[in-house]
């Protein structure tokens, strides 16, 4: 083995070797010409260099090593180590010594001391058995050096190394011919090829990218040294990416290009949540303007809806019964298109009850049955054991429904509409990738056709208000945005996968109620009824909408009074107190609006019973109602059977 040193050793040069005997030597014989030659050229070396006979004692020692143990060559010839070192190391030493004259082979090692002040030390060793002419073993001869500040250096770049493939990103260097030298563990997650399959391969080759994009990285390579920005890339799977990536160029000691350094940071993940956040402030802004837009235009579309069973009572004629037909088809048509405005834009909420999801999917096959072309076939995959939801059963009807359409005008030379469902717990991890998802139980309704699929340049869009591929006059574009908006009023969350010629699928994902019992039975629509000279007050600030609805109210045997705005009607109704039945009121009026007149209203007469009419249903405007003690408002534009039916109601429930 080495010899420890007393004192901090000189390093060698890299690539210092050991120096061979040129002669077998016995201690104490005369020194030859060659021999003469190898002292010389030791006691020069930087390197520490003895030599021992079979019995452990020095021969010889160059002069580095005899200044670093303080001694003179004469004092160390015929010592052993234990003259010269504690016990232990001497018997470390005289051990290695030993092995290498019992084996007649070269021994090399590095081991590791600690000087007396702790300081860490490590030397590296050859020895090499020294023989006579005969081929006997003479003694050993040995060379050793500290390669402490080299064993530092690897372990600094090993520990570098170790912090490059424990960071996250993936980290490259490409050499100058474009090849990878080096190729992190973030690398290989990202892109789904190992260190190994990497290494010598075109960088470009395994990353992707455009290469209209790459030839800008290597003129600012060779301009600036250095480009950052973000890149759309491919992994190995040929799953997109999206990295924020970072290139540094490498020079060698002469300054010139020797390599990149690439730093790429997955921003794939990042971007989906940004577009999905984009996505909800957009609709958010839209919904803002639907809901703005369509107090205006139920204003409009009320008096028409309401006038025309007047109308129609007026008319005998065919023809002009046919136009009135006409007017009152295309005011609900205007009704219902701003009911989807409001649907997607502000997540209407109607009546929620627990609901038999199978039920609904049922029927909705079944009037895809009666009414899709024979050449869409349509098939349903649905457990027994499907979980019910809490929601508004004419929405979720909805829903399914104007996505079979969508399916349907996919396909229009046929082919196949599937409706499955399951019972789904989505767990954190699921949660936590998908900024609409909690971790509940869900049920899970897939939508899935064979048409003609969506391009990926449409996909972004399709969600959007007003936006179809379909002729003018085919559609609103308001299909899925409906879509949207109901089931984001359930709590829910829609995806999307589709492939061009393949197909197209939409998967709903709705709160599920495991242990819930669904409410079944449809509500028998009642005939219109008639009063009995009941005075009513109707308030709105729209005039339009005030006389058709006098008018309708009176035709069917109602006494009305009628006010433009908050501060007339209770004017009017302190002079009639205990007269007023029932008071009509809209709730958006200016000066004084509809929930400051209910609730003086409340305070005047406690048991007086209130229609408040809105074209706003959102669920802040119902909840609202609901704590002055309006449990079903009259939504705008409401025609003349709901709302005498919701007159009846109010005055059945007053008596």
């Amino acid at each position: 083995m080495s010899h420890a040193p007393q004192a901090p050793l000189a390093r060698p040069p890299d690539g210092g070797a050991s120096v061979p005997a040129s002669e077998p030597t016995q201690g104490g014989a005369p020194f030859r010409s060659t021999e003469a030659f190898y002292h010389v050229m030791v006691d020069n070396l930087p390197h520490f260099v003895f030599r021992k006979d079979p019995q452990g004692h020095f021969t010889y020692a160059n002069q580095l090593l005899c200044e670093n143990l303080g001694r003179d060559l004469e004092e160390l010839l015929g010592k052993t180590d234990y003259d010269l070192f504690p016990p232990e190391l001497a018997k470390r030493y005289q051990d290695g010594d030993q092995r290498v004259m019992g084996s007649g082979q070269k021994l090399q090692a590095t081991e590791e001391y600690r000087l007396p002040d702790g300081t860490q030390r490590f030397i590296e060793s050859i020895k090499v058995p020294l023989f006579d002419p005969y081929g006997r073993v003479v003694g050993v001869q040995g060379v050793f050096w500290d390669v402490t500040e080299h064993k530092q250096a690897e372990e600094s770049i090993r520990e570098q190394a170790e912090l490059l493939n424990l960071a996250g990103d993936a980290i490259i260097v490409r050499d100058s011919r474009g090849h990878t030298a080096f190729w992190n563990r973030g690398a290989e997650r990202l892109y789904g090829c190992s260190a190994t399959e990497a290494k010598g391969q075109p960088t470009a080759a395994l990353t992707g990218g455009d290469a209209d994009k790459l030839m800008e990285i290597e003129l600012s390579l060779q301009t600036r040294g250095e480009w950052s920005g973000e890149l759309k890339q491919k992994s190995r799977s040929g799953t997109e990416l999206t990295v924020m990536s970072r290139w540094t160029l490498v020079r060698d000691a002469q300054g010139q290009p020797k390599s990149a350094l690439i730093i790429n940071t997955d921003l794939t993940e990042r971007k989906r949540l940004e577009a999905q956040f984009l996505r909800a402030q957009r609709m958010e802004g839209v919904g803002t303007l639907a809901s703005g837009l369509a107090h205006d235009l139920n204003n409009i579309l009320a008096p028409i809806i309401i006038a025309v069973p007047l109308l129609r009572c007026k008319l005998t004629e065919g023809e002009a019964n046919e136009i009135v037909t006409t007017i009152e088809s295309s005011a609900q048509r205007g009704a219902s298109i701003i009911r989807q405005l409001l649907t997607f834009g502000r997540g209407v909420e109607g009546e929620r009850i627990p609901v038999t999801v199978r039920y609904l999917i049922q029927d909705t096959m079944k009037i895809a049955r009666e009414t899709f072309p024979r050449s869409i076939r349509l098939r349903a995959l649905l457990p027994d054991d499907l979980w019910s939801v809490l929601g508004d059963p004419t929405q979720i009807h909805q829903v399914l429904l104007n996505l079979a359409v969508n399916a349907r005008d996919a396909m229009p030379a046929g082919g196949e509409l599937c409706f499955v469902a399951q019972n789904l717990v989505l767990d954190e991890q699921y949660a936590a990738m998908n900024i609409k998802a909690k971790p509940l139980p869900h049920v899970l309704i897939r939508v899935q056709d064979t048409g003609s699929g969506i391009p990926r340049e449409l996909r972004d869009k399709i969600f959007d208000p007003f936006f179809t591929t379909k002729e003018v006059g085919k559609g609103t574009g308001l299909g899925l945005s409906t879509v949207v908006g109901i089931v984001k009023s359930h709590g829910g969350f829609i995806e999307l996968d589709t492939e061009l010629g393949r197909g197209t699928a939409f998967s709903i994902y709705l709160p599920a109620l495991p242990d819930a019992q669904p409410i079944e039975g449809i509500v028998d629509i009642l005939p219109s009824p008639n009063g009995s000279g009941e005075s009513i007050l109707v308030v709105d600030d729209e005039e339009s909408v005030r006389d058709t609805t006098r008018k309708m109210l009176e035709r069917h045997g109602y006494r009305v009074h009628t006010a433009g705005e908050g501060s007339q009607a209770l004017a009017l109704f302190s002079t009639r107190l205990g007269e007023i039945s029932l008071v009509i009121t809209d709730v958006d009026m200016p000066v004084m609006d509809g929930l400051a007149l209910v609730r003086v209203l409340r305070k005047m007469s406690p048991d007086l019973q209130i229609i408040a009419s809105t074209g706003l249903s959102t669920d802040q405007r119902i909840g609202t109602l609901r704590d002055l003690g309006i449990q079903q408002p009259l939504f705008k534009p409401y025609t003349a059977d709901e709302l005498l039916q919701a007159v009846h109601a109010a005055l059945h429930k007053a008596g």
